[in-house]
């Protein structure tokens, strides 16, 4: 009785420990991934760019991709007065969750500086969330005039204090119960195909890899696309939408026509194995939506994919 008692207490222990690996897991995609835009507006003229530091760390400066993801060291970027950077969340959405806030600002230093701030859903109309200012601060989407989910936020200096002049920005996520997952990977395509209601999430084919400038699907990718086939033979009602995307190399009209063909690639491999074309539909964005900053030759191949989505 008494080695059973201890097994399921074993047993509990590894669910609750399970529990709370996968919560973890799912908790790294509430953070911004992506700095859209940045402007340094040169009010504290020690510095010609940003400026910023860890910790207690004396003002440096600063590269403004260091308060991207979970931000444990705490680095900041300051930003001064009519200063500001441009948030992406690529892999989620934050949602007006019910009876609860839903972003999060934290600043460091905790000097009661202010910013004003501004949310977007296709990173072209922002609207004002409105002004804060201390060191933790919480937004309810109820409360402000943006209707949609959030996938973009601007944050502008409006304020100079302390030693280090400008809103020490640490990060801007999503609080939970108000994040929405956007992406999914291969590891996870029977649940993609098997969850009802997932049409907002997109599936990214992570082996089909293009080469600059190329649209030619590769024995790796071949292997993704044999798992797509038979997922779409198991689910014979249902229809998707490729999407194709390259990096920013070239011009973005060229960039524009690479992703349409690279979209339209996949959809031929696909009915070429016997699927019905009228399953699909295909489109291309070009260089509109980077996974990642495209500022390295690995960021650059992630970014040339192609991701698949469920149509209603």
């Amino acid at each position: 009785l008494k080695r059973t008692a201890f097994n399921i207490i074993l047993i509990l222990c590894f669910l609750n420990l399970h529990s709370v690996l996968i919560g973890q897991e799912k908790d790294k995609t509430k953070y911004p991934d992506l700095i859209v835009e940045a402007f340094y507006s040169g009010y504290f003229d020690v510095f010609e760019s940003f400026y910023g530091g860890k910790g207690i760390d004396s003002p440096i400066r600063m590269n403004v991709n260091k308060i991207l993801g979970e931000n444990k060291e705490k680095w900041f970027i300051s930003l001064p007065i009519d200063s500001y950077v441009v948030l992406g969340y690529t892999d989620n959405e934050i949602f007006n969750a019910p009876n609860q806030n839903d972003i999060f600002i934290e600043d460091y230093g905790c000097c009661e500086e202010f910013v004003e701030v501004l949310a977007s859903h296709d990173g072209i109309s922002f609207i004002s969330l409105g002004t804060i200012s201390g060191c933790d601060s919480e937004i309810d989407l109820e409360e402000t005039a943006f209707k949609e989910t959030v996938r973009f936020l601007k944050i502008i200096g409006k304020d100079v204090k302390c030693s280090s002049p400008g809103f020490d920005l640490v990060s801007a996520y999503a609080l939970p119960g108000a994040n929405r997952k956007l992406i999914s990977k291969m590891d996870e395509v029977d649940e993609f195909f098997e969850t009802e209601n997932n049409e907002n999430i997109a599936l990214i084919l992570e082996n089909i890899y293009f080469d600059n400038d190329s649209y030619k699907i590769n024995q790796q990718g071949e292997k993704d696309l044999e798992i797509i086939f038979s997922k779409l033979e198991q689910f014979p009602n249902l229809k998707v939408k490729i999407t194709g995307h390259t990096d920013s190399i070239a011009s973005e009209e060229y960039n524009q026509q690479l992703s349409i063909k690279r979209a339209k690639s996949v959809v031929e491999y696909l009915v070429l194995k016997g699927l019905s074309k009228n399953r699909f539909t295909f489109e291309g964005l070009g260089e509109k939506k980077p996974l990642v900053p495209n500022d390295t030759e690995s960021g650059r191949a992630i970014n040339r994919r192609v991701e698949l989505r469920k149509m209603e």
